[in-house]
């Protein structure tokens, strides 16, 4: 499928779910405690290996988990089944999940470091892959720098401020992609003066924000929060280890950033480098917490 056809269909999907958010959806009584935890699954964060670890700690019985989001085309009695639900969704269309209040948390990772690992990914898999698309074949063909600076990867909610998508919406994420190409350069600050101040307080609603960076301290900060047992940790979706899962991925060397590479990175990133920034200071305070809470008191 194309991005563009990608696109209409999560802005129809995110708009009939604010559409059901508005008729109540969010408070119709759902089979578990009425306040079911969301894992926001962004891409290349370490979330499949988040995702085997929660469904260890939550047996499958009571988890939905999928890595795209079809939440809009699934009923409300069959996600209101489930104490906890992951998957690529993006803020918007959480609406459409029943319950009074929703505990949503996800992981992020340093933006630059983020998109060469999926450049990476991307490569390495072949053209049989079941879940080929145009994206990977841009990566295939192209290097670093052709790859950032392609007109392609501007309409790919999946490269350019990806993560900001994921938390701030499809919606919100169209809309700022929008005014960023309008607007002239002495405006940029005061414009991302006011996103920053939206993904800040969004972030803020999030019950857990782990850092990809710090992956087995944020494991561990967020099954106590989930009032979980935490399981062994594991790193399942490296490319070395999906080589010998599957024959259509095949390793590519790791690869180097060029300045020119890093100058087109800095464009795809503007608003996940507030996320990431946001984000960080935000584990860093919880830390500073956790650290007074749990340690002996001076004498």
């Amino acid at each position: 499928l194309s991005q563009e056809f990608s696109d209409r269909q999560a802005l129809e999907a995110a708009q009939s779910c604010q559409v059901d958010a508005t008729l109540g959806c969010r408070q119709l009584p759902s089979t578990n405690k009425n306040e079911p935890f969301i894992f926001l699954h962004l891409q290349r964060t370490a979330g499949t290996s988040t995702q085997s670890m929660l469904r260890h700690a939550f047996g499958d019985s009571c988890v939905y988990s999928e890595h795209d989001d079809t939440l809009p085309w699934r009923s409300v009695a069959e996600l209101g089944r489930y104490s906890l639900l992951m998957g690529h969704f993006n803020f918007d269309t959480l609406a459409c999940i029943p319950g009074k209040r929703l505990r949503v948390f996800t992981f992020v990772r340093r933006p630059k470091d983020r998109l060469l690992s999926l450049y990476r990914f991307w490569r390495s898999h072949e053209a049989n892959a079941p879940s080929y698309h145009e994206g990977m074949a841009l990566a295939k063909s192209e290097n670093l720098n052709a790859f950032l600076t392609h007109p392609l990867v501007w309409r790919r909610h999946d490269i350019w401020n990806h993560m900001t998508w994921g938390i701030m919406g499809h919606i919100q994420w169209l809309e700022w992609q929008t005014h960023l190409t309008e607007i002239n350069a002495s405006e940029r600050g005061t414009f991302l003066r006011l996103c920053r101040r939206a993904i800040k307080k969004r972030l803020n609603e999030f019950v857990f924000v782990g850092i990809h960076e710090e992956f087995a301290r944020s494991c561990a900060l967020l099954f106590k929060i989930l009032g979980r047992a935490l399981p062994p940790i594991t790193h399942e979706h490296s490319v070395e280890l999906l080589s010998r899962r599957h024959a259509f991925i095949t390793v590519q060397p790791q690869v180097s950033w060029s300045l020119p590479a890093r100058r087109a990175a800095a464009n795809l990133t503007i608003l996940d480098d507030i996320v990431w920034d946001e984000a960080r200071n935000r584990f860093n305070l919880l830390t500073q917490e956790t650290w007074h809470l749990t340690s002996p008191r001076l004498q």
